[in-house]
Parts: C-alpha cells; structure tokens; sequence
C-alpha cells in the first residue's frame, strides 16, 4: 500500500503490482524465529523507469508499517523485476 501511494503522489500509478515474500524460519539460540525476508516486486508502470520504480519501492519500505515493526529483529531485503 506504501508503494501504491508513492506511486499516485508521483503521478505514475501502476497497472500492476505483484510481490512476493519467502520468510527464512531458523532456529536461534532463544529458539525458533522469522529471521529474514525476501520481498520480490513486479510492477508494470507505465512512464516509470526501473531506477525510479526502485528509488519509490525502498522509500516504500522504509514506510511501510509492517516493515517497521520487523525491523532490527527480521533482515529484509527487496528485489525488483520491472
């Protein structure tokens, strides 16, 4: 939903938006926890070329509620196939 919305306030909205995430489940010494995950993004928006779809969708993430609440605990990375 971040990236949508930066996408809008660019006035480039997508056509569409697929992303996919694979979660790393592992055991720790305090035991069994989510320790990463591998976010995947296409996106087909027109007039957007792929460094600035990539520039939004890390602005993105940094906003992203959900990616706050992981952070310092979950490595999150993002991969981009415009």
């Amino acid at each position: 939903m971040a990236l949508s919305g930066g996408l809008a306030r660019n006035i480039t909205p997508a056509k569409q938006l697929d992303v996919s995430a694979t979660v790393t489940f592992e055991k720790v010494e305090a035991g069994w926890r989510v320790t990463k995950s591998a976010l995947t993004l296409k996106g087909d928006v027109p007039g957007l070329d792929a460094a600035k779809l990539a520039e939004l969708a890390e602005g993105a993430k940094g906003g992203c509620p959900i990616s706050a609440a992981l952070t310092g605990n979950v490595e999150i990375t993002l991969s981009i196939n415009a």
